[in-house]
């Protein structure tokens, strides 16, 4: 996971996160079953995904 990832790391500042961040969510999502588990926990309760 994206926060197990970045436990780990020692960051400089805050752009850093966030590009560590972005990394690691395009590499992740390029799962499957990872995508499926953002859509659920993220899109479907703002209703942008009823699928």
């Amino acid at each position: 996971s994206i926060k197990r990832e970045i436990s780990v790391l020692c960051l400089k500042c805050k752009e850093e996160l966030r590009r560590i961040v972005r990394k690691l969510f395009y590499s992740f999502s390029s799962s499957l079953s990872f995508a499926k588990k953002w859509i659920e926990k993220f899109l479907k309760p703002i209703g942008f995904y009823d699928g």
